[in-house]
């Protein structure tokens, strides 16, 4: 349990990082330092990223983009075969697809289909249908999203 000196931050130290202790007028320092700072930007700065949503074109796209994949990907056609067909996905090892993962296929949010990742490359996989629902078809546009389980 930290004691009050701790959290004073008029008093002598200032706990800021766990058991690291910095003396409160070196905080007080730093906090004045980054106030004038602030107060020094130009009021008509240009954002990095424009009021319309469009980036600055001398910064890349990925910058602004998650570091995690999206686990979802969209249908861009089924190729129906003599055995079974296939269900080709636009998004791959990209977008968190394995092969032998499970997932569904949602059409105005209901999951119509179950698909199983059987060839997966960096942007594209391919699936065959495990499960289809009779009165509903599969068609390029809808959603596709792995598989998780509510526990």
């Amino acid at each position: 349990m930290a004691n009050l000196e701790q959290f004073n931050v008029l008093g002598r130290f200032v706990s800021v990082f766990g058991n690291k202790v910095i003396p409160a007028r070196l905080l007080r320092l730093a906090l004045v330092g980054l106030t004038l700072f602030v107060l020094s930007l130009p009021a008509d700065a240009e954002p990095i990223v424009a009021e319309g949503g469009a980036a600055d074109p001398e910064i890349p796209d990925f910058v602004f983009s998650s570091l995690y994949s999206s686990n979802r990907g969209v249908v861009y056609g089924v190729y129906e075969g003599r055995h079974a067909d296939l269900v080709l996905v636009a998004g791959g090892f990209d977008s968190g697809f394995r092969s032998g993962m499970v997932c569904n296929v949602r059409a105005e949010g209901n999951d119509i289909a179950e698909i199983i990742m059987v060839d997966v490359r960096e942007n594209t996989s391919a699936a065959l249908i495990r499960d289809l629902k009779p009165e509903n078809v599969i068609v390029p546009g809808q959603s596709v999203r792995i598989k998780t389980v509510n526990l």
